[in-house]
């Protein structure tokens, strides 16, 4: 066995070590919660609940990242984890690692086809990656007939590239801006896998990072689909109820075409364009804008090199914990420990 690259395993542990270790530390507390009726006035059955959930988030992450070795490694991801899904459960786990009450759910709630996994961790180093291009950061979910599309869209500086590509390549050697980067770069591996692209559009002073998810039933196009309008990548307007009645106007998904039909069916249908007719567009897109909230810097496992400034702190990630999810989980922690020693003492007795 070759010796790793000690380097690149510090960078993949500032990234990942606290979202692990902080989800195993909340489901080791919940479990001894568990065991104390009405512990903080909750039921065992809310706690055991808990702890199940924060160990299934740890083996998504585990998951997702195995994929992504493979995939660097040349292999495909397998045919089996290529699954149907519906666009709210990946919305739920993506509000629960945010912190986001109520989550942004999609009131038609559209079955899509590709790796949760993957595609959940790509909408996560978005977010942070976005956070740490610019201000005013927030989720947008557009739905059409073919799929799905997911932007994280915020307000950009004024010497921002308007490409990926030119984004890519202009960041600065500065620790910071390498964090950002990484992130987008492992984002965007993250959506090849399922056979899409991400892509970066401007609008003014507004930036939006999307990729496009196809829904159950459509085929896989040879190339990813084009990018919306103009008129749809441009900043949304006031939010405002969902109409139910133009939700249920919409049509239907359309019957799976052929293979041979399918493949020219999806380039020039995955996204309306700013000329089509009235007849072939689909029906108003379903736009949840969503402000998130601004998460506390993590905290740094890792020294910044010597000539990075004392007063600097490392970039925002999604994993990082709001101060009321904190607060909780130093209260858990305190009464597990309570209810530890309590036990030490009754055998002691």
């Amino acid at each position: 066995m070759r010796e790793p690259d000690w380097e690149a395993l510090a960078d993949l542990q500032f990234l990942l070590y606290n979202r692990i270790a902080d989800a195993l530390n909340a489901a080791l507390s919940s479990i001894a919660l568990s065991d104390m009726p009405e512990a903080q006035n909750r039921p065992p059955a809310f706690w055991k609940d808990r702890a199940q959930t924060k160990v299934a988030n740890v083996l998504n992450l585990v998951v997702a990242w195995s994929h992504l070795i493979r995939y660097k490694r040349g292999d495909p991801i397998p045919a089996q984890a290529q699954r149907t899904f519906h666009a709210n459960a990946l919305l739920t786990w993506l509000s629960a690692q945010l912190h986001m009450a109520p989550p942004p759910l999609i009131e038609s709630d559209p079955v899509l086809h590709g790796n949760q996994e993957t595609l959940q961790e790509a909408l996560l180093m978005l977010y942070s990656a976005a956070q740490a291009l610019g201000t005013g950061v927030r989720l947008e979910t557009e739905v059409t007939r073919l799929g799905t599309w997911f932007h994280v869209r915020f307000t950009r500086p004024p010497s921002m590239p308007s490409t990926l590509d030119a984004l890519l390549a202009n960041f600065r050697e500065h620790w910071r801006d390498q964090s950002a980067r990484f992130e987008l770069t492992i984002a965007r591996d993250f959506v090849r896998m399922n056979g899409a692209e991400l892509m970066l559009g401007t609008s003014g002073m507004q930036a939006d990072l999307m990729f496009f998810v196809r829904a159950a039933g459509v085929p896989r196009p040879a190339a990813p689909p084009p990018t919306p309008s103009a008129g749809q990548t441009a900043p949304p307007g006031k939010t405002r109820p969902l109409d139910p009645a133009a939700i249920a106007a919409a049509p239907s998904p359309p019957t799976p075409p052929s293979a041979a039909e399918g493949s020219a069916a999806a380039e020039s249908s995955a996204a309306p364009s700013a000329n089509a007719s009235a007849t072939d567009a689909p029906a108003a897109p379903v736009i949840i804008p969503v402000t998130l909230p601004d998460p506390k810097p993590p905290e740094r496992l890792l020294s910044p090199p010597d000539n990075a400034p004392a007063a600097e702190t490392a970039s925002p990630s999604p994993d990082s914990d709001a101060s009321d999810t904190s607060a909780e989980d130093s209260s858990v922690s305190d009464i597990a420990s309570e209810a530890r020693q309590g036990s030490v003492g009754q055998k002691a007795g």
